[in-house]
């Protein structure tokens, strides 16, 4: 009987080790496994918050650096270990931290890979963007630059469709960037080129005899708008120096042609061709009195023929009066100016007077100051003896 229960006794004891041993052994698979996860966890929280601060960066300069690929590779390594001590341990810690590591390490992991697919198009167009934004600054018509950016555009381009299909929120975060700092560089060197044009144009006014000023003065300030929006100050002082150049040089032929026409005017002036080839010559000054008087009120010339006694007033290059001994001829329409050529010579007619001979075409005749005026077709005629 005590034989019998001491091999009980023993039987129990030997459970109850076995029992504690595999409890103490599962504990221990459970912390490792734990401990590899949360591992994994902090190696890929570590690489998402550098990402994050590429990208903040990247939003503020354009250059979306990558992430080390050696440091994702090591995150996954240890993503593959915690998977291993998964397998080794308890059922309820296996559940538990394999869904941290699906939800959040290797959601993680995926979003970092995500991130350096963006990034590896992104790297050489934003290097390739910089170098031409440079360019532009030192020359916006730069021949590099000129070449340069069809190509930047085309490859832009193509990126951007790769960009479109990344995964959310990779997509928003490089789709459409680059296509505007390429519409920005091409905004930059046409607007340099219409203000090149623009003064060339200027240039171009300056020299030509046809260009009056209020074209000239209306181009200048054109040319002069588009100068002030160049960004590039060597570009902008460049062109406002030639706009300068050309003013100048607008300012010194548009006073020759003004003195060169002034003195021609002068010279035609000094003389006067009728219909049939008959040369007048100017008549002017106190000399030449009352006629001389008359002709300036009414903004005309005073022209006599030499050797003649026949006078006449001219005006914007046409003959408005003819006089001689004895008589007078004019227009109707200008019968203010025979009234007052009368009346200044010392035959009183008033306009009233006048405007009666043109509209009722009754004659106007005074026998003791000896002179009459009268109608004659279109024709004022006044005689006097």
């Amino acid at each position: 009987m005590n034989r019998k229960l001491g091999f009980i006794i023993i039987a129990v004891l030997i459970l109850v080790v076995t029992v504690g041993s595999y409890v103490v052994y599962g504990a221990t698979k459970d912390k490792k496994a734990e401990n590899s996860v949360n591992e994994a966890k902090s190696s890929a929280s570590d690489l998402y918050k550098e990402m994050e601060e590429k990208i903040d960066t990247g939003k503020e300069t354009g250059h979306f650096a990558k992430v080390d690929r050696e440091k994702i590779l090591k995150a996954e390594a240890l993503v593959s270990i915690a998977k291993a001590d998964l397998k080794e341990a308890t059922n309820k810690t296996s559940r538990e931290y394999k869904e941290i590591l699906q939800d959040e390490v290797e959601s993680m992991i995926g979003q970092l890979r995500e991130y350096n697919k963006g990034a590896a198009i992104a790297e050489p167009l934003y290097e390739r963007i910089y170098a031409a934004e440079k360019l532009a600054a030192e020359n916006p018509l730069s021949p590099d630059l000129l070449e340069e950016l069809p190509l930047l555009k085309a490859d832009v381009l193509e990126g951007n469709k790769e960009f479109k299909k990344l995964k959310p929120p990779f997509h928003d975060l490089f789709a459409d960037r680059y296509i505007l700092e390429v519409e920005k560089l091409e905004g930059i060197m046409n607007l340099f080129v219409t203000a090149e044009q623009a003064v060339q144009t200027l240039i171009d006014m300056s020299e030509s005899e046809k260009t009056i000023k209020a074209d000239f003065d209306k181009k200048y300030e054109e040319a002069k708008k588009l100068v002030e929006e160049l960004s590039n100050e060597s570009a902008k002082n460049e062109l406002t120096a030639e706009m300068e150049t050309a003013a100048k040089a607008f300012a010194n032929a548009d006073k020759k042609r003004d003195e060169e026409a002034k003195k021609k005017e002068e010279d035609e002036a000094k003389t006067f061709t009728g219909p049939e080839g008959e040369m007048y010559e100017l008549g002017e000054g106190p000399s030449f009195d009352p006629a001389w008087s008359v002709a300036k009120k009414h903004g005309a010339r005073l022209y006599f023929m030499p050797d003649s006694d026949v006078m006449i007033f001219v005006k914007d290059n046409s003959r408005i009066l003819t006089m001689s001994a004895g008589f007078i001829g004019t227009d109707l329409n200008h019968g203010n100016i025979l009234a007052d050529l009368l009346t200044a010579r010392g035959y009183k007619i008033t306009q009233k007077e006048m405007n009666n001979v043109i509209q009722s075409g009754t004659p106007f005749e005074k026998e003791k100051e000896m002179f009459r005026v009268y109608r004659e077709g279109k024709k004022l005629i006044a005689e006097t003896w």
